[in-house]
């Protein structure tokens, strides 16, 4: 299969664009990017990203799910416009310190199972009959 110039160009620049980002692990995730996306899948996955940002629907799924619910997002985006909509829809919301876009290149795991299991927010209080019930969107 040959790769078209232009989605390899599509994706040196992505990279780049993202190595230098200000947030939270931008860099280690460009760097390892490569590694992980097959430079000709990037378009279909972009396009079908937006897609189902912009007609999926992917809010109403979200907060009509038959289950107690929970976002959790890095600090640098604690100005997400959508916060206090979800919140005041009975989500659970659980900020992430010193994290941005991509929390699991941010934090360590022991921070989450405190976030989870213990601090404000957390799951202890919600009727979960195990961790296997909850879903991390």
């Amino acid at each position: 299969m040959t790769i078209p110039r232009n989605a390899e160009r599509f994706l040196e620049e992505f990279i780049k664009r993202t190595y230098y980002a200000s947030e939270h692990s931008s860099t280690l995730y460009a760097a390892t990017l490569r590694h992980r996306v097959r430079t000709g899948a990037v378009r279909g996955i972009f396009e079908s990203m937006v897609d189902l940002s912009d007609n999926g629907d992917l809010m109403n799924k979200f907060l009509n799910l038959p289950c107690p619910k929970m976002f959790m997002y890095g600090e640098q985006n604690a100005a997400l416009s959508y916060l206090s909509h979800i919140q005041s829809q009975g989500v659970r919301l659980a900020e992430i310190p010193e994290c941005g876009h991509f929390p699991m290149y941010s934090f360590n795991w022991v921070l989450l199972s405190k976030i989870l299991l213990q601090g404000n927010g957390g799951l202890q209080n919600m009727p979960f009959k195990s961790a296997t019930n909850v879903i991390l969107i």
